[in-house]
């Protein structure tokens, strides 16, 4: 008897380490375009700030959501400088764009945005 729970208990063990690693319910979550993302209502929020210009893309899990008719503001408070807003606007599908804006390492953004047919949502990301 002691043997058989021996042999269970280390057949249990030899198929739980494979099943943690086919877990991918986080998977939606990782940038798919080098910026950083962050979760909320429901949906991921990836900001990619680079050469002055700033692009929101907005996800569910994989696919884009609609940005028409989107209206929001980007606060740009960068390190040791003085704080902006700058207006966001619908671009391409799953996109909001703001443009003049300060990139260099350190800057925190906050987004404040409304989506047609959904409650405001405020996204704070930060430059390594």
């Amino acid at each position: 008897m002691r043997s058989l729970l021996l042999t269970l208990s280390a057949a249990c063990m030899t198929f739980v380490p494979s099943a943690a690693h086919a877990d991918d319910r986080f998977a939606h979550a990782q940038p798919r375009h080098g910026g950083i993302v962050v979760s909320a209502q429901h949906l991921d929020w990836e900001l990619v700030a680079r050469e002055g210009r700033a692009v929101l893309h907005v996800r569910d899990h994989a696919t884009p959501v609609e940005t028409a008719g989107a209206k929001g503001q980007l606060t740009v408070l960068p390190a040791g400088g003085e704080q902006a807003k700058v207006p966001l606007a619908a671009a391409a599908a799953g996109t909001l764009t703001a443009a003049g804006v300060p990139t260099a390492p350190g800057t925190r953004y906050v987004a404040s945005v409304v989506l047609p047919g959904r409650k405001p949502v405020q996204l704070r990301f930060a430059l390594p």
